[in-house]
């Protein structure tokens, strides 16, 4: 049964219980990415025969389709939707990536989320921004008006410019094929009408920060313009992979499992709160490691920059990555001015239902900790909890900056703040930049994950064969994108449980399955809500239905 340290009558039994755990998940922190990693994985954090199973096939499907794309010829934009052919499913972009509202939805319902911001006087255009009045004036906008009225909405990919060589980098896995490149794009949008009938449209597109800068508006050529789009693409791919999906979920929540285990012992709830929702966390990881983000590996061959150059950007994000800032889903979305209340004039369906599947998720931590901690003193008495804190927050251990703003957990409200935006973090957040990748990224002219030649100039004028050699090359057959549309495939479309349902063994309270229950309950009539509103959107967006998002990071 479920019991604080200090009510347990059995307390050496537990300081035993906590000193083998410690043995099995001893940790080390690598030379890069200088993010702490599982010495071993324990028996009981491997996949289950149920994963594996599915693997499997999924495994079989994705091979059969890279190996089906060395067939096809890719010599127009309505080719590329062969390379889902064998496939039970195909990316529900496909037949319109090229509009400019799906280009403009993706910023706000689409794979990244995370980076669009609103414009006001507290947060400027970027500095390095060349975009003006007369650029959204192309489009009938009055830019500073529009940003008086809380209209304009910036995504800045400066952070790529901590990427040497952004003009092309030399493949690294031995294709024949152009150099690989990524620009730092800046890229500007515009809330035209009402929160219900209205919509997010670009204004204007920077190629670059600093260097051979260009600023395209849906006005200019059309085929340069969508090059300009397409160069935002792949920078929004890069920081999607290196910040929003592998920092921010995989290695952000990869610290709580670690801290968990090695301080709290098996009977301690809060142990029994968060391990499903950190079930495979380490073992996917692992994979990870081995597979994706390896030397010569998918991320190796298929994005733009070396393994290295990767290895830096996410030892980078992972540096300054802040747990208060990012984490909790009210707090970031007011860094970026997206909340409810200053921006209450959009629709940003990420925003939307996130709101409310974290709302419920608080709810149920809420009363999930009531059922074992009366108030404050409780929670300064757990030993074991103060233990988890201070590995999770030492900077010589598991480095977490700002848990809270003391980084400590004396109170009732900071545990269940930090433990409602751990699950939120490892379920919800994770399915919302996960699962969109078989949609968006599938599709590889829609979000290619490298440029293969320059971006246009000012007053080039490109043909349709220029925008079909930026995306990866022909030569060999297909291979790079029947590569990418595999791994998306594999890592899109896989959900081994549903957030909310449990396993038989995750708690053994009546009080606390009566709490499940009523998240359960609480979670249906959100879905019904979320699937409601959802039927009037322009863009859908099913990322953060209930059914749809897994209680863990299993993939």
């Amino acid at each position: 049964m479920a019991v604080l340290p200090q009510n347990d009558p059995n307390p050496s039994q537990r300081d035993l219980d906590l000193q083998s755990k410690r043995d099995l998940y001893r940790y080390y922190v690598p030379d890069l990415p200088r993010v702490p990693r599982i010495v071993e994985l324990a028996a009981e954090e491997k996949f289950d025969d149920r994963w594996s199973q599915a693997e499997t096939l999924r495994q079989a499907r994705a091979e059969g389709a890279a190996l089906d794309s060395l067939t096809i010829n890719l010599n127009s934009f309505g080719a590329y939707a062969e390379l889902h052919r064998t496939l039970p499913s195909k990316p529900s972009v496909t037949s319109h990536w090229m509009s400019n509202e799906c280009f403009a939805d993706q910023r706000l319902a689409g794979v990244n989320p995370l980076m669009i911001r609103r414009v006001s006087s507290s947060a400027p255009l970027p500095a390095a921004s060349k975009i003006d009045d007369g650029h959204a004036a192309e489009t009938g906008v009055k830019l500073q008006t529009a940003i008086d009225e809380g209209r304009i909405f910036v995504c800045d990919y400066r952070d790529l410019n901590r990427l040497p060589n952004l003009g092309g980098f030399v493949p690294t896995v031995g294709l024949v094929v152009p150099q690989k490149r990524v620009r730092a794009p800046i890229a500007l949008f515009y809330w035209q009408g009402d929160r219900e009938s209205g919509g997010l449209r670009p204004l204007a597109i920077q190629t670059d920060q600093d260097t051979d800068v260009a600023v395209f508006t849906p006005k200019d050529h059309p085929h340069a313009w969508a090059m300009a789009k397409a160069g935002v693409q792949v920078a929004d791919a890069h920081l999607h992979q290196y910040d929003s999906h592998i920092v921010r979920t995989h290695l952000s929540m990869a610290v709580f499992k670690i801290a968990a285990e090695r301080q709290l012992a098996q009977a301690h709830p809060v142990l029994q709160l968060l391990r499903p929702h950190l079930r495979f966390l380490l073992a996917i990881n692992e994979a990870a490691f081995s597979v994706l983000i390896n030397p010569g590996g998918y991320v190796d061959e298929l994005m733009a920059p070396t393994w290295l150059d990767s290895m830096k950007m996410v030892d980078h994000f992972w540096k300054t990555w802040t747990f208060r800032d990012l984490c909790p889903l009210p707090k970031e979305l007011a860094s970026r001015e997206m909340d409810s209340v200053t921006t209450p004039h959009i629709a940003y369906p990420y925003r939307d239902d996130g709101m409310l599947i974290y709302g419920a998720i608080e709810a149920f931590v809420g009363e999930f900790v009531d059922i074992y901690y009366r108030d404050d003193s409780d929670v300064t008495n757990d030993v074991e909890l103060q233990l988890f804190v201070a590995e999770l927050t030492a900077p010589d251990r598991l480095g977490v900056r700002d848990l809270t703003p003391d980084d400590k957990i004396v109170t009732l409200a900071a545990l269940k703040e930090v433990l409602t935006a751990a699950i939120w973090t490892c379920g919800p957040q994770h399915a919302a930049v996960n699962f969109p990748q078989w949609d968006y990224v599938g599709h590889v002219p829609n979000m290619p994950l490298a440029g293969y030649r320059d971006l246009p100039l000012e007053g080039d004028q490109p043909m349709e064969a220029d925008v079909l050699s930026y995306l990866p090359p022909n030569h060999p057959p297909s291979v790079v994108s029947g590569k990418q549309v595999a791994v998306m495939y594999y890592l899109g479309t896989y959900r081994y449980d549903m957030l909310g349902y449990y396993q038989d063994k995750d708690f053994d309270d009546p009080e606390a399955w009566d709490a499940v229950a009523r998240f359960q309950c609480n979670l249906a009539r959100v879905g019904g809500e979320l699937f409601r509103v959802d039927q009037q959107r322009r863009t859908s967006y099913p990322y953060l239905w209930p059914w749809n998002i897994p209680n863990s990071t299993s993939i």
